[in-house]
């Protein structure tokens, strides 16, 4: 925008400001209604022609092209952002410490794509070039490798595309997170203009993509706009998040392609694979479900590595660094077991990172060692991974020395934490996101229960003000804004939204508000029919511009501090994405109280005097803002579904403290706002447990796990004290 446009933004604005001001003044105090009726009609023509030119002064001086720099500032803060996140998570799931495990990785042989030359020839012309610093990769080099090499292939073959596949439990997460950081950490390493080539890893299960309705740019940009608020800030451009997936940015890595029902896996695929031509892509996936999938339709060109079984003496070292040295000897026989008895069931089990790390968590003494190591108990792998799983709880909830006992019992956890794996199960979930959790239960009970906050609200109204309004009329007034928001806010499932600061200078390049003045105005109109049968074609003119013109710019504002940036570099979990959801609902509740507010003073002082108006105001305002703060956010049906289930025993009323120390015990982890199981497995293990017994009242029976026993549970995990 020109700098003569510029100039005149401001002025335009304080004019109409003024005007609004002048003409409520002497509306107040003009005692002849009909001159006063000629001004309004002289103001509202002069309004209709400001209004539209004002906006788009406004929006010309907002639609300057961001900073050259923007985007690649935007990609530097996302990066720190995803580096900050990920160690966070590597920390938590014990993936660098006490030791890491020693997977490594084969070219995969099964059907799941093309040959080593098909993903490493530029034949083509339509390859990648290596990412800098970084050579380009060889059919030798995809021949096998270890993690840390997972890092030269991602940056280096030409297809720009890695399919990592392995069995259940075989370490697949573990190494996007792994690959994740090693990429992240070699872009921090770069020159300013390498970094720009360099784009930023973003690491995501396929929660909530639908590949057969919804492309995978824009389910991506989508996310990141989620996941990563701060992207919506205006000094990094205008849809930050899309441009940096448009233009290549960012690194797909996509974790647990499996976790897509079967149906959908090979739409996945084609999408993928025609979609996601302009950047790198890294996908991991279990070896069967990929089979299957590919049979249909396959990512042309990438390189399929298939994450190998530990052996026997590996799992062996890394037993024995996990414990003192000398180890002690319940543990020193199990070292030796592992290492000496390759053909032992126990032995066949301990070869993923996932029993391993099991073992390390879940044994603790002597006695459990040696339940492990009795050849009666197990005739198969099985068996072993179900003992291990079914130690993870009664580990977790175990006193700890030094701490005050769980607030939960072993019983409570399974039955809680087997309940939430059903229900995640049934939905084709790993990530359990608390907004979702009300579309597990009827929406009619929170729909009546914000109704009557409401209708509570409106009566206190009602008495305060008595003869102005009376009873009736605020308990009507109550239960009608009650039955709007609550049709609006209390079904749940919405995405939340975040509390941020007011940004002014790129208020006017938000989409809504042409939409949110068009339609304040529009409600403006239905206030000023209502009056004018009340009062005449003044009253009514007066009341309907004032009234359309503070509802639409009250919702102007609240859009303006809604889903606004957030401090770089800071993750978000989901207790902050909670507590910042409500800070939310409770700011837009004092913005929409003072708006509301406004126009009942305005309309209630025409009538009744400018005391009363501002009386009315007050009042109105203040109940209308405190009902809608406590209810716009979406942590008010997700708090009202919590009580509903409660109430068939199935969680806790304070399921976000349960969640958040199921955390702290490593049965949980978090990814962003989101809490997954810290081990897939245990989430099936849970879930069929749970889906076994839903039937049975009250908690599963809880034996002792030292009691011997030839036969695997059909009931589930037989969980009790270690």
């Amino acid at each position: 925008m020109s700098g003569r446009h510029r100039r005149w933004v401001w002025p335009a604005l304080l004019i109409w400001l003024v005007g609004i001001v002048g003409v409520l003044g002497y509306l107040f105090q003009a005692k002849d209604r009909s001159l006063a009726g000629t001004v309004i009609q002289a103001v509202t023509a002069v309004l209709a022609l400001a209004v539209p030119v004002t906006l788009w002064l406004w929006r010309a001086r907002t639609a300057r092209a961001p900073a050259a720099d923007g985007l690649d500032r935007a990609a530097d803060a996302l990066a720190a952002a995803v580096r900050a996140e990920w160690e966070t998570q590597a920390r938590d799931r014990l993936l660098r410490y006490p030791a890491p495990v020693p997977v490594r990785w084969r070219w995969s042989t099964l059907p799941v794509t093309g040959s080593v030359a098909d993903a490493v020839s530029s034949a083509s012309g339509l390859g990648f070039a290596p990412l800098p610093g970084l050579p380009r990769v060889t059919s030798v080099d995809l021949d096998e490798g270890g993690l840390a090499d997972l890092l030269g292939v991602y940056g280096g073959v030409d297809s720009g595309r890695l399919l990592v596949i392995g069995a259940p439990g075989a370490g697949k997460s573990g190494a996007a997170v792994l690959l994740t950081l090693d990429a992240l950490a070699h872009r921090f390493e770069l020159a300013d203009e390498q970094r720009r080539r360099t784009p930023v890893p973003v690491l995501f299960t396929p929660h909530g993509w639908d590949p057969a309705t919804q492309p995978v740019e824009d389910w991506l940009a989508g996310r990141l706009g989620t996941l990563y608020p701060f992207l919506n800030a205006a000094e990094y451009g205008p849809d930050a998040a899309a441009a940096l997936v448009r233009h290549g940015r960012v690194a797909l890595f996509l974790d647990g392609l499996d976790e897509l029902p079967e149906a959908v896996r090979p739409v996945a695929l084609r999408a993928l694979d025609e979609q996601v031509t302009a950047m790198r892509l890294v996908v991991t996936t279990r070896s069967r479900e990929m089979v299957d999938a590919a049979a249909e339709r396959h990512l042309h060109r990438a390189a399929a590595v298939q994450l190998q079984p530990v052996p026997p003496k590996q799992a062996a070292a890394y037993l024995a660094r996990c414990r003192v040295h000398p180890a002690p000897a319940a543990w020193q026989r199990l070292v030796e077991h592992v290492r000496d008895c390759p053909d032992s069931v126990v032995t066949q089990a301990l070869d993923t990172p996932l029993m391993l790390g099991l073992v390390r968590d879940t044994l603790s003494d002597g006695e459990q060692v040696d339940v492990l190591l009795d050849t009666s108990r197990f005739t198969g792998r099985d068996q072993v991974e179900d003992e291990l799983l079914d130690r993870v709880l009664p580990a977790a909830y175990a006193t700890r020395p030094g701490q005050p006992p769980s607030r939960y019992t072993v019983v409570q956890a399974q039955q809680w934490l087997g309940y939430l794996a059903d229900r995640m199960r049934q939905d084709g979930m790993r990530d359990l996101a608390w907004w979702q959790i009300p579309t597990w239960a009827p929406a009619f009970p929170r729909v009546i229960t914000t109704m009557l906050m409401f209708g509570l609200a409106g009566v206190v109204f009602g008495l305060a003000q008595g003869l102005s309004v009376g009873l009736a009329g605020g308990l009507a007034i109550g239960l009608v804004m009650g039955l709007v928001v609550a049709l609006v806010c209390a079904r749940g499932g919405g995405e939340p939204e975040q509390l941020g600061s007011v940004r002014w200078s790129s208020l006017g390049a938000r989409r809504y508000l042409w939409d949110c003045l068009l339609g304040g105005l529009t409600s403006g109109l239905a206030f000023g029919v209502m009056a004018w049968l009340f009062g005449g074609l003044v009253f009514g003119l007066v009341v309907g511009l004032v009234s359309g013109l503070a509802i639409g710019l009250t919702t102007v504002l609240v859009f303006a501090i809604s889903r606004s940036s957030v401090e770089p570099g800071s993750p978000i979990d989901p207790i902050t994405c909670w507590r910042r959801a409500r800070q939310h609902g409770f700011g837009l509740g004092l913005v929409l109280g003072l708006g509301f507010g406004s126009v009942f003073a305005f309309v209630s002082g025409l009538v009744f005097g400018l005391r009363i108006g501002l009386a009315d105001g007050l009042l109105f305002g203040l109940a209308f803002g405190l009902a809608a703060g406590v209810s716009y956010s979406e942590t008010w049906p997700a708090g009202l579904a919590f009580l509903q289930l409660r109430r068939s025993g199935v969680v806790p009323v304070r399921l976000m403290s349960f969640l958040e120390d199921a955390r702290t015990r490593h049965v949980l982890r978090t990814a962003g706002p989101v809490y997954q199981f810290r081990h897939a497995r245990l989430q099936d293990r849970l879930a069929t447990w749970y889906g076994g017994t839903a039937g049975t009242p009250g908690p599963a029976p809880v034996p002792s796990s030292r009691t011997p026993s030839s036969q695997p549970s059909r009931s589930g995990p037989a969980l009790g004290p270690p």
